[in-house]
């Protein structure tokens, strides 16, 4: 087994069904470890204060770069950028706010999988763009699930 090379990508857009605002609740969210890493959960996008007002439009890219190490099929070297942005539910221009306000942090870590269910990662993460109040910084980071990007 030999390194490879592993792309991710997830839109999202989400729309009332009535004339109403989208609840807080059925937003969505961005940053933590399963899609944008270095960021803190859900802390990417408008905010009032430090609470997250999520969105209805979302972008979310990760490229990666894996080692197999012993065992070859578990544990994993990985280097990654990943990039995301989040439109406010009020924007009437989503693509254009998606694109000036991208965050992107890159790193490296470990990737262990058990048969496919189970992945845990530890990682240094490096934030290179983010927005003023975002929650991030360099550091170890640990994430545990069943879908990662």
């Amino acid at each position: 087994l030999g390194t490879f090379l592993s792309a991710s990508l997830q839109c999202s857009l989400l729309s009332s069904l009535a004339d109403r605002s989208l609840h807080v609740l059925d937003r969505l969210y961005l940053g933590g470890s399963h899609n944008v890493r270095g960021f803190q959960w859900n802390t990417i996008g408008p905010r009032i204060e430090t609470s997250s007002l999520g969105g209805a439009a979302s972008c979310v890219g990760v490229l990666h770069i894996y080692r197999p190490l012993i065992p070859a099929e578990m544990l994993f070297a990985h280097l990654f950028v990943a990039s995301g942005a989040l439109a406010s539910v009020r924007s009437r221009h989503r693509l254009r706010d998606m694109s000036d306000a991208p965050r992107v942090s890159t790193g490296i870590g470990l990737a262990l999988v058990f048969r496919n269910l189970i992945r845990l990662e530890l990682n240094y993460v490096v934030p290179l763009r983010y927005a003023p109040g975002d929650f991030c910084s360099p550091g170890l980071y640990f994430g545990a699930g069943i879908n990662f990007l």
